[in-house]
């Protein structure tokens, strides 16, 4: 089906065999549905779709696949997960608790700079206003404490070495204020 441009198709099937499948096979259907659907191809109207994409995403870690490449699909998929049941335990909630510049990455994409020259402000695009609203209910759906072991348990030394560096990014990015709110929300 892949190879006849077919990915829906595929994602379909896929799902009603998640369990039987490698994870490199999985990563290579979620791959070639994301470029169907970057290709113009229309949103699948049936619920069937969450569900099976859910399943998949669910079943990637298991399947032996790296948490960055999960969180690189949870990324594209985020619109069809962000009210999900699965959404608490996304790998990417946990890429975010552990890399302060993909946190300071989200904050810029959700926020203005706190000093802008609104007269030189450059009217945002339909993607940059999709992009910052998907960055702020990530932020907003994410609850891993930054720094913390994988077990989840808090590690003190890790948790400050991930705000300083957060909240330098933050100012970096004259997003000092906003950062430091997101940031005690995540504390």
């Amino acid at each position: 089906l892949l190879a006849a441009h077919r990915a829906l198709e595929a994602l379909d099937l896929v799902g009603d065999h998640v369990e039987r499948l490698p994870g490199a096979s999985l990563v290579r259907v979620l791959d070639a549905v994301r470029d169907s659907l970057i290709g113009g191809a229309p949103l699948p109207a049936r619920q069937q779709f969450r569900f099976d994409l859910e399943g998949i995403l669910a079943r990637l870690e298991g399947a032996g696949v790296g948490e960055q490449d999960i969180a690189r699909l949870e990324w594209f998929y985020f619109p069809f997960l962000r009210h999900s049941r699965h959404t608490t335990t996304l790998s990417l909630h946990r890429q975010l608790a552990r890399d302060p510049n993909l946190f300071a990455e989200l904050i810029s994409a959700a926020y203005h700079p706190h000093h802008r020259n609104h007269d030189e402000e450059q009217e945002p695009t339909a993607q940059d206003t999709a992009r910052a609203q998907l960055a702020y209910e990530l932020l907003s759906s994410w609850h891993v404490l930054p720094g913390s072991t994988p077990e989840g348990a808090p590690d003190a030394g890790a948790m400050r070495a991930w705000v300083d560096q957060a909240h330098e990014r933050c100012t970096a990015n004259d997003r000092q204020a906003i950062g430091d709110h997101h940031i005690g929300r995540a504390l």
